[in-house]
């Protein structure tokens, strides 16, 4: 019968399951006039059908790079449910673009194992294991370079792939052709991207580098003096390097590409100016040097210090703003100092033919004027004391 007794029981209730389901009911006595009960409080009651052999195809194993994506083909089921051992409740297929499809794109960055569980319509399914290889991203071992100089495109950049990574390599420049060599010449100033790929095809991560420029030209020139009377001649002499081209002005004024003298007319300062360049004139180095023309000091060689208010001192006209640092000191004729002014102050205080304020007799004295240019000498000379 049907009857389940004893300690434990199974029962063939196979002609009662009707479209795989099955009602069931639990019952238990208390058999209270013998003084017996039923001491089991529960049974588990399990119900199997066996499912038709259906077939089903997955994906092999695969191995592919770093930050490449597959798509997952899966089929012969109706339902599918994917999983991996790192996945969460909320994400049971982390790197699947879906948990219950049967066609995800795998994009994880690291390798993953997962299991697929395929459904028929008999509500039965079987489960099958698939491995995902993801090889590490090639890394670059050096990136090296030289820059470009102003108005050429000389720099080039040496790269490297790390030691060990799998040959062939081959290595690209701003997606341009690649190239076995890791040397790329002939560049111009700029940014550049660099990549490359192993010999497993894998892809390294693009790495900006920048060729930065230099300009080797060196504008430079002497000027011979810097100080002196007009009309004052100076010589230029350019020591210019790595510059093959010239533009000569004085203040501000173009005097074209070759400028060896010039002469300073009227007073003044003038300021002389080079601008130099060997490729481009974009790539030009500037260099000016000032030189100061004053006018010709007039040094009178006689006055009458008789004190009738016409010519009773030592006139030195416009010898301060000449020789701003100019010290004039008088001599008698033993080479005794009589007089001395006070640096760049000789109008406030000439010298008026008197030591000690006692007028000196007529005859023949000697000067030294100290110029206090470096490129002018000390003038020197006699005046006389006449009456």
């Amino acid at each position: 019968d049907f009857v389940v007794g004893g300690s434990d029981g199974l029962i063939n209730v196979e002609s009662f399951v009707a479209n795989n389901s099955l009602k069931w009911r639990l019952q238990w006595d208390h058999f209270s006039n013998i003084g017996q009960f039923n001491i089991y409080g529960g049974f588990f009651l399990t119900h199997s059908t066996t499912c038709d052999t259906f077939s089903v195809t997955v994906p092999n194993d695969t191995t592919l790079c770093y930050g490449s994506t597959l798509q997952l083909n899966v089929s012969g089921g109706q339902r599918y449910e994917w999983s991996s051992p790192r996945g969460t409740p909320q994400n049971p297929a982390p790197g699947l673009s879906c948990a219950n499809c049967p066609n995800p794109v795998f994009s994880a960055d690291s390798s993953m194992f997962y299991t697929v569980r395929i459904w028929n319509n008999d509500s039965c399914s079987v489960v099958r294991p698939i491995k995902m290889n993801v090889r590490p991203q090639p890394k670059f071992g050096s990136i090296t370079g030289n820059p470009s100089q102003c108005g050429t495109n000389n720099g080039n950049i040496v790269v490297n792939a790390a030691n060990g990574t799998t040959t062939p390599i081959l290595y690209t420049l701003n997606n341009g052709t690649p190239q076995s060599s890791g040397v790329f010449s002939n560049l111009g100033s700029g940014s550049y991207t660099l990549s490359f790929t192993d010999g497993n095809g894998c892809k390294s991560k693009d790495t900006l580098i920048v060729v930065s420029e230099i300009n080797t030209t060196n504008a430079q020139f002497t000027v011979s003096p810097s100080y002196g009377t007009v009309p004052l001649t100076v010589a230029l002499n350019n020591t210019s390097q790595n510059a093959t081209d010239f533009l000569w002005s004085v203040n501000g004024v173009s005097q074209g590409n070759n400028l060896n003298s010039y002469t300073c007319d009227p007073s003044g300062v003038y300021t002389f100016e080079l601008i130099a360049w060997q490729y481009d004139p974009s790539c030009a180095d500037t260099f000016a040097l000032s030189v100061t023309a004053v006018d010709r000091l007039i040094i009178p060689t006689a006055f009458t210090p008789d004190g009738d208010g016409a010519n009773d001192f030592w006139e030195l006209p416009n010898i301060d703003a000449i020789y701003p640092l100019n010290v004039v000191n008088v001599y008698n004729r033993w080479g005794e100092k009589i007089y001395e002014s006070n640096q760049g102050k000789y109008a406030s205080n000439p010298w008026k033919g008197t030591i000690n304020n006692e007028v000196l007799p007529v005859g023949s004295y000697y000067f030294i004027i100290e110029t206090g240019q470096l490129e002018v000498r000390d003038l020197k000379g006699s005046v006389s004391i006449v009456k």
